[in-house]
């Protein structure tokens, strides 16, 4: 018996998640900016996503 494990489909991250993981890794290292919103309250996030739509 092999003590490799298999991933399953829903532990393989898809192209969309890998990037989104990577630039996150970038930002948390300083190598890009991070430019993200930041909200101390719920209210203030919520209009904020109501005002992109």
């Amino acid at each position: 018996m092999s003590s490799k494990q298999h991933l399953t489909k829903y532990e393989i991250p898809t192209a969309t998640t890998q990037r989104a993981l990577i630039i996150a890794e970038a930002k948390e290292e300083g190598l890009i900016p991070d430019n993200s919103s930041v909200f101390d309250n719920v209210d203030d996030l919520v209009k904020s996503l109501e005002e992109d739509e």
